[in-house]
């Protein structure tokens, strides 16, 4: 029932893990209370976030440009407290996963991402999920900082984002250093072997609006104290 009903407003508690949604039907609101959501129903209520955030005219004046942003908002804090009963064992091994590739060979690279619907999470989330089929159009660098200066050209820098992500040594193909690519500030490309990206090595994704880890799918928003130090 909850997946069919027009969501008006929802708050949360992680420390009963109690939901209270408030849905608008014919005019009267209506207040449910459910002790804990399922996955379906969790992942029901995102889809239809995503799918106003997406498809509303949140662009066309200043006023709906508040709407959008605050919906966001919701959207962002409503996956955080989804995922917020495994967020500390997951933090604690991701940063061991770090630690453990760094000294079995991997290495931390940065790639470049696109969307032409930046303001959507979901459209960074259909990027990531398919970016191992997909890599060999995406510029990937060494160094964050050359990742960091590419993005700070671009007009709209909301359509630009990037991956942290580890792997093998043996992945990264060498090339001369006059045939290495490079991009349009002469920073150096790597090259990597076809499926040299997998999404269980991804350390996190940056985008303007915030460094985010993906968890089973989904992008969750990483807060300021949050923020991992390097391995």
């Amino acid at each position: 029932m909850l997946a069919t009903l027009p969501i008006v407003a929802f708050r949360t508690s992680i420390w009963t893990k109690q939901v209270v949604w408030h849905t608008q039907i014919g005019g009267r609101i209506l207040t449910f209370m459910k002790d804990e959501l399922s996955e379906e129903q969790a992942n029901a209520i995102l889809k239809a976030l995503d799918d106003a955030i997406e498809q509303g005219p949140w662009e066309e004046s200043n006023f709906l440009r508040v709407i959008g942003k605050n919906l966001r908002e919701i959207r962002e804090h409503f996956a955080s407290q989804v995922q917020t009963s495994g967020q500390g064992k997951e933090k604690i091994a991701s940063h061991l996963a770090n630690r453990i590739a760094l000294r079995s060979g991997q290495r931390e690279i940065f790639v470049a991402l696109y969307s032409s619907s930046g303001s959507s999470l979901s459209s960074w989330e259909r990027i990531i999920t398919n970016l191992p089929g997909q890599m060999i159009s995406r510029p990937i660098y060494a160094n964050e900082k050359d990742v960091k200066e590419i993005i700070g050209t671009k007009e709209n820098k909301v359509n630009e984002g990037y991956v942290s992500i580890y792997v093998s040594q043996t992945d990264i193909l060498p090339t001369s250093p006059e045939k290495t690519p490079t991009d349009k500030l002469g920073k150096p490309l790597l090259t990597l072997k076809d499926r040299a990206l997998k999404l269980e090595n991804l350390n996190r994704f940056i985008h303007m609006t915030g460094t985010y880890k993906y968890v089973g799918g989904r992008l969750v928003k990483i807060s300021n104290h949050e923020l991992e130090k390097p391995a």
